[in-house]
C-alpha cells in the first residue's frame, strides 16, 4: 500500500497485541484503516488506529478473516505457492475485494486470472462477506457497520 503506515497505538502493549495477530488479519486491518481514512464527519482520521478498535469490531474482523481463510483454503494455498504473494497481501485483498475497491484478488499480477477471480467470487456480493464500513462512534472508538 502506498505511503500508509497504520497507527497501531501509543502503548507497547498495543504493538504487541497487533504483532501477535496472524499476518492475514494484520493486512486486513491495515487495508481497513487505509481505505476508511477521510476528512468527513464520522470518518477515521490518521490519528485513529488499531488501539481505537472497539473490542466487538476486532472480534468480528478476526471471525470474518478466519471464516474466509477456511472457505478459501485451497485457493489461498495456491496463491501462497508463488514467491510474489503472501498472507499479509491476501488479508489486504480480502478487505479491498469485499468492499468493492479498485484493487483486490482479481487485480494481482502475482495471481493467475482464474485464481484471482475465484478468490474474488468467494467474497463478492451475495456471499457471507458483505461490504462493511468503519466509522468513529461517539466514544471515539472505531466500529464496523
Amino acid at each position: 500500500m502506498p505511503e500508509f503506515e497504520l497507527n497501531i497505538g501509543p502503548s507497547p502493549i498495543d504493538h504487541t497485541r497487533f504483532r501477535s495477530l496472524p499476518y492475514f488479519v494484520q493486512g486486513y486491518i491495515e487495508a481497513a484503516f487505509f481505505s476508511s481514512t477521510g476528512g468527513e464527519p464520522g470518518e477515521l482520521t490518521a490519528d485513529h488506529g488499531f488501539s481505537d478498535l472497539a473490542s466487538e469490531t476486532l472480534a468480528q474482523m478476526l471471525a470474518d478473516c478466519e471464516a474466509f481463510q477456511r472457505a478459501a483454503e485451497p485457493l489461498l494455498d495456491a496463491a501462497y505457492a508463488t514467491d510474489e504473494y503472501d498472507d499479509t497481501q491476501a488479508g489486504r485483498d480480502f478487505w479491498f475485494t469485499r468492499n468493492g475497491h479498485g484493487v483486490g484478488f482479481w487485480d494481482r499480477e502475482a495471481l493467475s486470472p482464474d485464481l484471482g477471480e475465484k478468490l474474488s467470487t468467494l467474497c463478492g456480493r451475495g456471499t457471507s462477506f458483505p461490504e462493511i464500513d468503519l466509522y468513529v462512534g461517539d466514544n471515539g472508538q472505531v466500529y464496523s457497520a
